[in-house]
């Protein structure tokens, strides 16, 4: 995700943008954006590109670094053209406030709440706590806590039922190793290490799956010329991981069921 940001002209925060390609805007009212790092690579945009934002075309006048994740991965634009272009005008969603040098957290927050006592309507935070309680973050960080925990109980049962099957499908196969001298731990040591692999694979293919969906969702001009999706080596070694706990985990009945078999039950069973 991509957050366009817009400043008035004057304001302070122009201030710490260090360009590293192109220029800023010559003044507030030029129909130019900046990029951050990160928002170029993912857009796939250079200075002199254009962006197709609300419902217009921006040319791509300078790309800027910030040690701020979230402003790395933002497209800046003048405060007066986004509310011009954007039906907005003379609407602003915040403000930002610079406190003097050598005010710590306690006084900042009690400028916060002198801010919001002077009106019902006003609300006031610290830097560090609006990322904290914001609503979009929380909802995010919601979901995807959902559909991983969702993500695990499927690839446990899905695991488990094939490491279940194998093993009903190798009865005769696990008592001929038991009456051949195999220990019950090493039975239950090779039904895990096959179950592992099996989560080990499903992570890569996985891995794979979402890179081949990138690049076909490419393909629709609508989403390739304003979003990047991007798959980090965290999110990978993440997924990989992800796979192989769930793999193991879920070869755990199945290993120890075959591990208490009898080879007389097992040769029966033929």
């Amino acid at each position: 995700m991509i957050l366009i940001t817009s400043w008035e002209w004057e304001s302070y925060i122009w201030n710490h943008l260090e360009i590293v390609e192109g220029r800023m805007q010559k003044d507030g009212h030029e129909k130019a954006v900046l990029l951050g790092k990160s928002a170029s690579q993912m857009l796939r945009k250079q200075v002199g590109d254009s962006l197709q934002l609300l419902g217009s075309e921006f040319p791509v006048c300078g790309i800027y670094e910030s040690t701020s994740m979230i402003e790395s991965g933002a497209i800046v634009i003048p405060l007066g053209v986004m509310q011009s272009h954007s039906d907005n005008a003379g609407k602003i969603n915040f403000v930002n406030l610079r406190f003097s040098p050598g005010v710590d957290k306690a006084r900042g927050r009690e400028i916060c709440d002198r801010i919001e006592n002077l009106h019902s309507g006003l609300s006031a935070s610290l830097a560090s706590e609006a990322a904290q309680r914001n609503s979009t973050t929380r909802a995010v960080k919601g979901m995807t806590l959902a559909v991983t925990l969702l993500s695990m109980v499927v690839g446990l049962a899905s695991v488990m039922n094939t490491m279940l099957m194998s093993v009903f499908e190798r009865t005769v196969e696990i008592g001929v190793l038991r009456a051949i001298g195999w220990k019950a731990a090493r039975i239950r040591h090779m039904i895990l290490l096959e179950a592992t692999l099996l989560g080990i694979s499903g992570g890569v293919l996985g891995v794979l799956l979402g890179f081949l969906v990138r690049e076909l969702l490419y393909l629709f001009p609508s989403i390739s010329g304003t979003i990047r999706i991007e798959i980090g080596l965290e999110a990978i070694v993440f997924t990989i991981l992800f796979a192989t706990v769930v793999g193991a985990l879920s070869g755990l009945y199945p290993a120890i069921r075959a591990s208490r078999m009898k080879p007389t039950v097992a040769f029966r069973h033929q």
